[in-house]
């Protein structure tokens, strides 16, 4: 099982930073001392405390509470034609994530896509190699080093492949095909649709994929299951939110959403369980 990137305070330290709250501003809105803040935030958990959070910092309660007890989670069944890979990245000398990338196999072809390419290309190149697939196309949801950093390894054993992102790459022998926002592409029996979904990064894009028995989308650090990307700025984060709000959890219910780090989920279940959007 696959674990959630975020836990109930990374979501509660996320809205913070997104509202430009510190921890006294936190204690004078609920009330609550500045010792019991900084306790709660170091995880000793209080009912009450969390809350309080939640009304000042616009999370949902019930799903922060759920969240907190790992009580709810997607259940899920992936299409068969999707593979998730999880490797490691090491952003700070002690500290380390893990991070997602996909393989989309074409039901009719032997044709496959890449989204985003994670820290580690071997276990997927020897994928597509023992199942006798051709990589046709590399999407690119952002351009954070977790999700570029084995480019040039797909490109060395594909040198073929297109690769489609909102902005150039620095690549030796590969030109990069720009996207547009709601641009479209077929492969094979499966349309890709590109949205653009800023926020958590500027030239974050998010992938709809049409010709499925459901729908199935790409949204990199846009969303995960139970939390967001984290934002820079105020005015970032509002757009985080207006944009995963009306692009990406107003698509149909049953929408498998593949994040860029934690468990694949769906857009109804967001939108009941996850605490910046379960109101």
């Amino acid at each position: 099982m696959i674990d959630f990137e975020d836990t109930y305070l990374d979501c509660i330290k996320k809205a913070c930073l997104g509202k430009g709250f510190n921890k006294q501003i936190l204690a004078n809105k609920t009330g609550y001392s500045l010792y019991s803040i900084k306790k709660f935030l170091k995880g000793y958990y209080s009912n009450e405390i969390l809350e309080a959070l939640a009304k000042i910092l616009d999370l949902g309660i019930k799903a922060l509470r759920s969240h907190a007890q790992d009580s709810k989670r997607s259940d899920l069944i992936a299409p068969s034609i999707l593979h998730q890979y999880q490797t490691n990245f090491l952003y700070e000398d002690t500290l380390s994530l893990n991070v997602n990338h996909y393989l989309l196999l074409d039901p009719n072809t032997n044709g496959a896509l890449l989204f985003d390419t994670g820290t580690d290309a071997k276990a997927t190149i020897q994928d597509l190699l023992d199942k006798g697939r051709i990589l046709n196309s590399i999407f690119i949801t952002h351009q954070h080093k977790d999700h570029i950093y084995a480019l040039e390894d797909y490109l060395e054993a594909f040198p073929t492949v297109s690769i489609y992102a909102s902005l150039p790459l620095k690549l030796q022998a590969k030109q990069t095909q720009i996207l547009s926002n709601r641009q479209n592409f077929l492969f094979g029996s499966l349309r890709v649709e590109a949205y653009h979904t800023p926020g958590h990064s500027k030239d974050g894009f998010s992938y709809m994929i049409l010709g499925l028995e459901k729908p199935l989308m790409f949204v990199g650090d846009s969303i995960f299951s139970h939390s967001q990307g984290g934002t820079r700025t105020i005015e970032d984060y509002q757009i985080a939110l207006n944009i995963n709000k009306t692009v990406i959890l107003s698509q149909y219910p049953e929408t498998i959403l593949a994040p860029g780090h934690g468990p694949l989920t769906t857009v109804e279940h967001e939108n009941l369980h996850n605490p910046f959007y379960a109101k």
